[in-house]
């Protein structure tokens, strides 16, 4: 709860694409949509407690998200690399 406070004052909220996977790509869903907004930014692709979304590319550059998280879905950071350079994007 103090991070929810915390995180809810004034200013801008970030606007996050949180990329469960590249390909094809998804959007997040469950339980990380609540999370990103109890850190206090708006989760761009996915609702809380709904199943993965999947986006285009046209997607998400309409977007304009002003981050863009690639938390591959029970990947490493070495995979979720691994991954990304044979994907194109």
């Amino acid at each position: 709860e103090e991070v929810r406070r915390y995180s809810q004052g004034p200013g801008p909220r970030p606007r996050l694409a949180v990329l469960e996977w590249c390909d094809p790509l998804m959007g997040c869903g469950y339980w990380i949509p609540e999370l990103v907004t109890i850190a206090g930014a708006q989760c761009l692709f996915g609702e809380a407690g709904e199943h993965t979304p999947y986006l285009s590319l046209p997607e998400l550059a309409a977007a304009e998200p002003d981050f863009v998280i690639f938390a591959c879905c029970g990947f490493s950071v070495d995979r979720t690399v691994q991954e990304l350079l044979r994907t194109p994007l």
